[in-house]
């Protein structure tokens, strides 16, 4: 995308999406909730005029693989974005949230060259599984958790920041894996399960709750450790609200 940083000098928001398309994510239509939430993320984000000069979205999706890494583009890419989950295959986390992380970093890296600044970048993970554990897996799963939490010091390098949603779908997660990843931002994992029209419910709850932080993040200040700060209160009180609501399932 190094024609449009000629083109437009307009300060941008990268937000990454890295989305589980297992086999597993066509359980309970978490695939068809998936999708609604993220339309829901583009229209209601659409809606604010500075969105569509900043934010820019990039997508990784992942199973045993990494099936798509895209590069990063205006909002309007997600207009008629959908996700179809893989016939088979694992669910390989640790490296998808290095490739996210890495795209990121490479993407601030290039603002920085050509002179834009950037608001609060943002990564939004979505699971249904477990990291594939095998030694060499583990290794990487360390890896992308130490990746994950040197973005989100803010005595370091606030130029740095990424904000991390960390978001496992269905029973079957393994809260204690994802819980790790978001120990430095929410304290633990955003957990949806519960029958499935609830799961539908919770995501478009969430995914509204995302956009008004990314539109926070536009209003907000130059100083970036104050604003992720702001942020992480409110997402850390969100987080635990929903962990609130699932002793009543």
């Amino acid at each position: 995308m190094k024609n449009d940083l000629v083109s437009s000098t307009s300060k941008r928001l990268p937000i990454v999406l890295c989305l589980d398309i297992s086999p597993s994510m066509s359980i309970n239509n978490r695939i068809e909730n998936l999708n609604g939430a993220i339309k829901l993320l583009y229209d209601e984000l659409r809606k604010e005029p500075k969105v569509l000069n900043s934010v820019e979205v990039a997508v990784v999706t992942f199973s045993t693989n990494i099936e798509e890494n895209t590069d990063f583009e205006a909002l309007d890419s997600l207009a008629n974005k959908t996700f179809s989950v893989m016939p088979e295959g694992g669910t390989d986390i640790p490296s998808a949230v290095l490739a996210s992380i890495k795209k990121i970093e490479d993407r601030l890296v290039e603002l920085d060259n050509y002179s834009i600044d950037n608001y609060l970048p943002f990564l939004v993970l979505v699971t249904d599984g477990d990291p594939d554990q095998t030694p060499e897996k583990k290794t990487v799963l360390e890896s992308a958790i130490q990746a994950v939490h040197r973005h989100c010091e803010t005595s370091i390098y606030p130029e740095r920041l990424i904000a991390p949603y960390i978001i496992g779908v269905g029973e079957q997660v393994v809260e204690a894996s994802l819980d790790r990843f978001a120990e430095k931002f929410t304290g633990r994992a955003i957990i949806i399960d519960g029958e499935s029209s609830y799961q539908q419910s919770l995501f478009k709850e969430l995914f509204a709750f995302i956009s008004n932080s990314v539109k926070n993040s536009l209003k907000g200040a130059d100083d970036l450790k104050s604003l992720y700060e702001s942020i992480q209160k409110t997402a850390t009180k969100q987080t635990d609200r929903i962990h609130k609501k699932r002793k009543w399932l």
